[in-house]
């Protein structure tokens, strides 16, 4: 072979392999890319750049972030996530800052938000024995970024619309609990219909496994570790003094006794006052009396006070946030002045908690609509 055809054989031979690597090389990194595995939602608190995988308890006015996390395993078993959280904690273990990784794989990562919220934002039973089974769904939230990190919110899905309206289009500090869920898909064809992948993680069965003292690998889930209901991630946002118990529930399924025996009725209300404690659900009697028994007022001996909601009461004063206002039997729970009444004084278009097929805001005008005597009690 002459010296010529030495120079062009291996001209082509480099261009072979040239185009081989840019052909193929992708591919072959990518086999060699850790597992993909699961999908976790890790909550990041005020900014701090520490996201936790966990159910967090926040004082209103306190922002929150959640990650979007991609969990892959080497060959050799060791871990590595996915995410755009500075630091990041799973189970209580600190993740090593080697083992994150923001994406740099083939394929386009999509990242689908939902939450995780009772079927019912009131659900009557007859028992107690049923409460040890609530019914959880996980509901898809388009309205949210696909991103791997989005701004915390607690707007639940089926708010009703005065609600909504009131506690999450008026400003001010936002307020309640909520789960959360993700679901990462990846394209290899960024124009596909239908992703490549799909992983994810703890949802609603895992959650109900949970709240039933179960462990989560009850659920159709591999366990990563010794899990917990507070391992589940979510975020409860209270107000502050005699607010925070009531606040706190905004979002949860209210439960209403609908037992006739008055045992029955007891037994259910002090499941669910236990259900309160873990922000899973609410009656509305044990959360009025938690409320004033945190205020320090004995609920069996409260001094109930005539008012007259005409008569231009100055709001900090005597009546501040957090009092209650009851009409017979229907009880409600002072919170702000709202917009179209008198400014300082407390009227029929100032706002309130009122408890009545779930947490909901509504103006006093709305409540006692009807007859009976207001009453009032300080917290």
């Amino acid at each position: 072979m002459t010296p010529e055809a030495k120079i062009t054989w291996a001209v082509a031979l480099v261009g072979l392999v040239v185009a081989g690597v840019l052909l193929f090389g992708p591919q072959v990194k990518e086999e060699l890319e850790p597992e993909l595995v699961r999908a976790w939602v890790a909550v990041e608190e005020d900014a701090s750049g520490r996201a936790v995988v966990g159910h967090h308890q926040l004082s209103a006015g306190r922002p929150f972030t959640l990650h979007g996390v991609l969990e892959a395993r080497r060959r050799g078993g060791e871990a590595v996530y996915y995410t755009d959280a500075p630091a990041l904690v799973i189970g209580g273990r600190e993740v090593p800052a080697e083992e994150l990784r923001t994406w740099d794989r083939l394929g386009v990562p999509r990242l689908r938000w939902f939450t995780v919220e009772g079927e019912n934002p009131s659900l009557k039973v007859s028992e107690a024995q049923e409460l040890e089974a609530l019914p959880w769904r996980e509901l898809l939230r388009p309205d949210w970024p696909d991103a791997w990190a989005i701004p915390g919110l607690l707007t639940p899905y089926a708010a009703p619309d005065e609600n909504r309206a009131a506690l999450y289009d008026a400003g001010g500090d936002v307020f309640g609990t909520q789960r959360f869920h993700v679901r990462i898909e990846i394209y290899r064809d960024p124009d596909a219909p239908v992703p490549t992948e799909r992983y994810r993680y703890w949802g609603a069965e895992a959650l109900a496994a949970l709240v039933a003292g179960a462990d989560p690998a009850a659920a159709p889930v591999e366990a990563a570790f010794d899990a917990t209901l507070k391992d589940f991630p979510g975020v409860t946002v209270r107000l502050s003094g005699s607010l925070a118990a009531p606040s706190a529930v905004f979002g949860l399924t209210q439960v209403v006794p609908a037992a006739d025996a008055p045992e029955a009725v007891a037994r259910i209300r002090e499941r669910a006052d236990a259900l309160a404690a873990d922000a899973l659900a609410f009656a509305r009697l044990p959360l009025v009396r938690r409320a004033m028994v945190d205020a320090g007022v004995d609920p069996a001996n409260a001094s109930w006070q005539p008012l007259d909601l005409a008569a231009g009461e100055p709001w900090g004063e005597e009546i501040q946030p957090g009092d209650l206002i009851r009409v017979v039997d229907r009880v409600v729970q002072l919170w702000q002045e709202g917009e179209g009444g008198r400014a300082g004084v407390l009227d029929p278009q100032d706002l309130c908690f009122d408890f009545v097929r779930g947490a909901t805001v509504r103006p006093l005008s709305q409540v006692f609509a009807g007859g009976g005597e207001v009453q009032w009690l300080s917290l």
